[in-house]
């Protein structure tokens, strides 16, 4: 029995979008570690906000650019600080989690190539629920710069305080 082209789309279609993260879940400010060509590893940070009124558990990662992505946190743990892989990062509902150095961060462990700055690595991350969230991240020495809101230009502009 041959199938309407419309309906196998159809299907396609909707068992794509049914493992899609929620919309209210937004990424911001992804960015990879460059670390040196030799390196096996290097970490992926980014801000995780969750705009919607449930918890959302992230509780994996892939990529192509690593064998293994890992969920990790670093601690202070008797003078040391110390890096662990979690099983799980909580983002409560309508709030956010920043993945950052020396807090969490996704490890990526065995990369598959070395990663020069400007390289962007695709991160599919995972929830509890099965839907996932893909990004894409820059390679950069550092996270990107915040925006910045310029002074006004006018020459009338006068400061507060100042006679004008």
């Amino acid at each position: 029995m041959k199938c309407p082209a419309w309906l196998l789309l159809s299907l396609v279609l909707g068992a794509s979008a049914a493992n899609a993260a929620p919309p209210e879940l937004v990424v911001s400010e992804p960015w990879v570690r460059m670390v040196p060509q030799n390196a096996a590893t290097t970490a992926l940070f980014f801000k995780l906000k969750n705009g919607s009124a449930s918890d959302v558990r992230l509780v994996g990662a892939a990529t192509p650019a690593a064998r293994v992505a890992e969920l990790h946190e670093h601690l202070h743990e008797n003078g040391m600080m110390k890096m662990r892989k979690v099983p799980f990062i909580e983002v409560k509902a309508h709030g956010d989690v920043s993945f950052q150095p020396g807090g969490l961060h996704v490890m990526l462990i065995g990369l598959v190539s070395p990663l020069k700055a400007g390289d962007k690595v695709t991160v599919t991350l995972q929830m509890a629920d099965k839907s996932t969230l893909t990004l894409m991240a820059p390679v950069s020495e550092g996270p990107p710069a915040a925006t910045k809101v310029a002074p006004p230009s006018s020459p009338t502009a006068t400061a507060p305080g100042s006679a004008g």
